[in-house]
């Protein structure tokens, strides 16, 4: 048994974001959650529900902070996984969403690290 830890193959650094950033499926608003981590290709973001979105092929969705100071708006996505990470016993599903960017504009891209500079958390990648 091989006790290193296994490699993260990941293009881009993750970061775990403090609370205060979220993201909103666009543009009937049907998902709204917590981001969990952020980096220059994709978000992992938390939301309560029961659907399940990866039926869809692509997405836009809107990232903002509780100042509002940032947002990003109709950023392209693709589903890579929607998942149950509920404990029992509670009433409503938690979720965890991980999305890939489908592209970037330079805006964009400049907001993203506007956000891990303020958010991210202390601690290293996530």
């Amino acid at each position: 048994m091989n006790d290193q830890p296994a490699q993260d193959l990941r293009k881009f650094k993750r970061y775990k974001m403090k609370d205060g950033v979220y993201l909103a499926f666009k543009p009937d608003l049907d998902v709204l959650g917590r981001v969990k981590d952020l980096s220059m290709g994709g978000v992992c973001f938390e939301y309560l529900g029961f659907h399940d979105h990866t039926k869809r092929q692509l997405i836009d969705i809107d990232i903002f902070t509780r100042e509002s100071r940032v947002q990003l708006k109709r950023l392209q996505c693709k589903i890579i996984y929607n998942r149950n990470v509920s404990v029992p016993p509670i009433f409503t599903e938690s979720m965890r969403c991980g999305l890939q960017f489908s592209r970037l504009t330079l805006r964009q891209a400049a907001a993203l690290l506007s956000i891990v500079k303020k958010y991210a958390s202390t601690s290293e990648a996530a």
